[in-house]
């Protein structure tokens, strides 16, 4: 699908109108994918029992550790930059709970959540933010890599994590973009001379480290599948700031699943190209 996505962006420049409708669609459709892939893994993990060996509720872990998540994604998105530049930056990690009085257990923070889930929003962050401060690294010939800072904070209703890289940043134009799946920031992905797809899909040897447009609008539905979002904020010319909301309550962490009616229906079929003015609070100019 984000192969095809592609070709059809390589097309032409599509008006506003059509690339919302694609953007609405694939938001569905994947939505739709997430939550039947985990009604699929969560009853083949449970097969009849309460719960696992490891204590976790099918795919869901009700101590999930948010810190060692976001460690082995960060690992994990090290190894795929290390390939790509032959190093990666470095990262400094913070962790809170502003509920906990207990000073020994007041860094580790944890909380009912899908680990998968998590590993998959932490990693694509991780990912961009490495390959942002490499290239920019790479452009004004700095030896050093600058650090990627890593702050998770438990408060009463959300935990926040906070990834903070000093990878050049964007433009307001761009960061308006960032989410579409039509856009991308990397440069073009190299399309097989077969004229095939990847095959393996995601776990594809071949799979690029970039340039499918697909990690932080994906990543973005993973997060506000169970009522979080995702946020950036980025300075161009130095860096961005990626803020990652999750529920800390579980009975608030409920399935944000679409519907299908009229109002669904017209944003499916509207490709009107009516020209923003003032009013038009949706695009972030």
């Amino acid at each position: 699908m984000a192969m095809a996505v592609v070709k059809l962006n390589q097309k032409g420049d599509l008006s506003d109108g059509v690339s919302d409708t694609i953007q609405y669609f694939l938001d569905r459709l994947y939505i739709n994918r997430i939550s039947i892939h985990m009604v699929i893994s969560h009853f083949n993990a449970l097969q009849g029992k309460s719960t696992t060996l490891t204590g976790m509720v099918g795919t869901i872990d009700q101590t999930c550790n948010i810190v060692g998540v976001a460690e082995d994604a960060y690992d994990a998105a090290a190894v795929l930059c290390d390939g790509e530049y032959f190093d990666h930056p470095r990262m400094q990690m913070v962790a809170q709970d502003i509920t906990d009085t207990d000073p020994d257990t007041l860094n580790k923070v944890s909380a009912v959540y899908v680990p998968a889930h998590l590993h998959h929003i932490l990693f694509e962050v991780f990912k961009n933010s490495m390959r942002a401060t490499c290239e920019f690294a790479e452009q004004r010939q700095q030896h050093e890599l600058p650090e990627i800072r890593c702050q998770i904070y438990k408060t009463k209703d959300d935990i926040t994590v906070k990834i903070s890289d000093q990878g050049g940043g964007m433009s307001r134009r761009v960061r308006s973009k960032i989410f579409n799946y039509m856009y991308s920031t990397a440069p073009k992905v190299v399309m097989p001379t077969s004229g095939g797809s990847y095959g393996g899909g995601l776990t594809s040897d071949q799979l690029p480290m970039h340039g499918l447009g697909y990690g932080l609008p994906l990543s973005r539905l993973y997060a506000r599948y169970f009522m979080g979002d995702i946020k950036l904020a980025s300075v161009d010319g130095y860096g961005t700031d990626t803020y990652i909301y999750l529920q800390r309550l579980s009975k608030n962490a409920v399935e944000n699943l679409p519907v299908f009616n009229s109002v669904s229906k017209d944003k499916l079929m509207n490709i009107a190209t009516q020209v923003p003015d003032w009013t038009d609070n949706q695009k972030n100019y």
